[in-house]
């Protein structure tokens, strides 16, 4: 990962945004160094929430930035970090004023408790300092990037040791059918050769124009005591069941497969109804007996999406409404088109959300289920899938009622469509 080294500084007075130039681009003693900071400088708080902007939508987000609180225009220097922070909650601050120390107590709110995604620096603040600081919001947003990337590879390792498990358990049950049949077929099969044996040996009495009256009460009775007619009709049964285990063990091998690295290298078009099927049959062991599945999956045009990433972004919320749900429930799984999109939606009728914590579900770490092995990663994984794509995850929830999951990405162009 590239470190991140691009900071903001917004300050209205043009000899300051000089001197935070000269400090921040060439470093303290006018020593060149060789890992440069990134400045960007702005005199408002428009022109500041208008650069935030931008390097989020180039996918080049600012570490931190220097705010003075004092700025001109419609917006001020608290308003400003409020927009800010609400765009890039990731972004360190430093707040740069000379003014009253009391007036911190109106930026605390912003941050909601979060005192370490902010720092206070007095005017007039020193070469050193400043650049000290530059270099410790940098560290700190690298840092916390790392962190949340490993949490992220951690959740995904345990997920699929969660997934292996259950599918292990799932693959168990037609394998072992097939095992079964195989060995009573491979002992029907016996008692077939031993009949064909008594029916060569009748072949040739005839042939010999031998008496074959002894030969048919033993053919007879062979196929009485050895229960012939029986194995006759159930090897079409054992075959059957057979064809059916094997089949499901090769359905989930395919969905697994979908989900593996190599697999994400496909072009970003994905078949939806096909990715639903596949986290459905991926899910099926996280969905208890009691647990009613209802599906209304349309055969849509493709999706602007990865199929591996689809399936497991669909996979993550079936999971989600299963463990909302205790004991009897219904998960219900819809598609639709709407204009050039296509809609997903996973319902459930399980505990539902209360709306101090909607807002939080997409954090990394934040888990309703700590006691229960949740990690808090997964949601964060889905929105951050669907935004790649420039898709939106929305959610309703009642307590007590359930919970909706709505996930829209854009159709593949026409023309694009293989």
């Amino acid at each position: 990962m590239t470190p991140n080294r691009r900071v903001l500084v917004v300050e209205d007075d043009p000899g300051l945004r000089d001197f935070y130039s000269d400090v921040l681009e060439i470093g303290p003693g006018d020593r060149v160094i060789d890992d440069k900071l990134d400045v960007t400088l702005v005199e408002s708080g428009v022109m500041a929430v208008a650069s935030v902007e931008d390097a989020i939508r180039r996918g080049e987000p600012f570490c931190g930035g220097f705010f003075d609180l004092v700025l001109p225009g419609e917006l001020d220097g608290i308003e400003t970090m409020r927009r800010i922070r609400e765009l890039d909650p990731h972004l360190f601050f430093c707040v740069v004023s000379g003014a009253e120390t009391s007036i911190l107590d109106t930026i605390d709110p912003i941050f909601e408790g979060s005192a370490q995604d902010w720092e206070f620096l007095a005017k007039p603040a020193g070469v050193e300092e400043i650049y000290r600081r530059a270099l410790g919001m940098s560290a700190r947003w690298n840092h916390r990037q790392i962190v949340e990337q490993q949490g992220e590879r951690h959740n995904v390792l345990a997920g699929l040791g969660m997934l292996a498990a259950g599918l292990a358990h799932e693959i168990n049950g037609p394998l072992g059918f097939v095992h079964d049949n195989l060995t009573t077929l491979k002992r029907y099969g016996e008692r077939i050769r031993e009949a064909m044996a008594l029916y060569d040996q009748l072949e040739e009495a005839l042939s010999d124009g031998r008496p074959v009256t002894d030969l048919l009460t033993q053919i007879h009775g062979f196929r009485r005591q050895k229960k012939m007619d029986f194995i006759l009709d159930d090897l079409s049964d054992a075959i059957e069941q057979s064809i059916d285990g094997s089949s499901l063990v090769r359905d989930i091998s395919k969905a697994m497969k979908a989900l593996s690295p190599t697999d994400r290298v496909m072009s970003e078009a994905a078949d939806v109804a096909d990715c639903c099927r596949r986290a459905l049959l991926l899910g099926s062991h996280e969905i208890r007996n009691e647990i009613d599945v209802v599906t209304s999956i349309q055969e849509l045009p493709p999706v602007r999406c990865n199929g591996a990433e689809l399936t497991q972004i669909l996979l993550n919320l079936l999971v989600n409404a299963a463990h909302a749900i205790e004991g009897h429930g219904k998960i219900r799984v819809r598609t639709y088109g709407m204009n050039d999109r296509i809609v997903i939606e996973v319902e459930d009728n399980g505990c539902g959300i209360s709306a101090d914590r909607i807002e939080r579900i997409f954090e990394p770490f934040f888990t309703t289920r700590a006691s229960r092995g949740g990690s808090g990663m997964g949601l964060m994984l889905v929105r951050d899938l669907v935004e790649k794509y420039d898709g939106q995850v929305e959610v309703e929830s009642t307590v007590g009622e359930g919970t909706l999951m709505r996930v829209e990405l854009p159709t593949v162009a026409e023309e694009d469509r293989g």
